[in-house]
This record gives structure tokens, sequence and C-alpha cells, in this order.
């Protein structure tokens, strides 16, 4: 059988074929190596965008602290104003009753001295009354006494 492919032909082919396969397997292999390398390059990259979310994460702890901080000082400032609204209202209270006290000392004390005054009107319409009997009583005894002596005497 002269056509037939001898056993070193046949490996002479595998061995053609094999050095193809390697050869496809090493092209393989450098494509699997720029694709390691473009890995690479993007784990770096991801890193490097970890380690700005972490300074951002970082960034954020520090505001959140900031703005517990600044919670903490609007409580304590509403306690205070609490406080002083406390105080303002009894201020107030204590103010009014203070007020109402004297605004009663004053209803009183007035009513004191428009009472004395009524009394002293009523002493003086008394003694002027007394004053003008006793001046009629002179007025006539003066007539009297002017007749019997022969004067004249026009009373007031």
């Amino acid at each position: 059988m002269p056509n037939e492919p001898t056993i070193g032909d046949v490996l002479e082919a595998i061995g053609t074929f094999a050095t193809s396969v390697d050869e496809r397997f090493n092209l393989v292999d450098r494509r699997f190596d720029a694709v390691d390398k473009k890995f690479d390059a993007v784990d770096k990259k991801f890193d490097a965008v970890d380690k700005k979310f972490d300074a951002v994460d970082q960034r954020f702890e520090l505001m959140e602290r900031r703005f517990d901080s600044v919670d903490l000082r609007f409580n304590s400032m509403d306690r205070r104003f609490e406080t002083m609204e406390l105080r303002f209202d009894q201020k107030l209270e204590n103010l009014e009753e203070r007020i109402n006290q004297k605004i009663d000392q004053l209803k009183s004390d007035l009513t004191t001295e428009i009472d004395r005054f009524v009394v002293l009107h009523q002493t003086l319409d008394v003694e002027l009354v007394a004053m003008r009997s006793r001046c009629d009583r002179m007025e006539n005894f003066m007539t009297k006494v002017a007749k019997r002596l022969d004067l004249e005497y026009l009373p007031v």
C-alpha cells in the first residue's frame, strides 16, 4: 500500500499538529497574561477607588460626629430655653400678683382718701351751717342792740 501514511508520517503530522496546538496555547497564554495584566490594572484602579471611598466614608463619619455634636448642642439649648421659659412664666406670674396686690392697695388707699374727703366735706358743711346759724344769731343780736342804741346797722 503505497499511499498509506506511515507511522513516521503520522508522527510527523502529530508533531506538526502538536507544535501548532502548542503555539496556539502559547498565544492563548499570552492573551491570558495580557488579560491578567489588564485585570491587575483594573484591580489597582479599584483599590484606588476603594481608598477614595474609605476617605469619603471617614469624612462622612466625621460629619456625622459633628452633626451629633450640633444636635447635642441644640438639645442643650432647647433645655435652657425651656428653663428660661419656666423662669419667665414664674416671674410674670409673680409680677402679675404683685401688680394686682399693688392695684388692690391703691384702690383701698384711694377709697380711704375719698371717704376721708367726703367726711371732711360733710364736716365742713355742718360747720358752715353752724357758722351761718351763729352769724345769723349775731346779726340778729347786733340788730337788736343797734335798735336799742338807736344806731343804724345794716347786716351784710
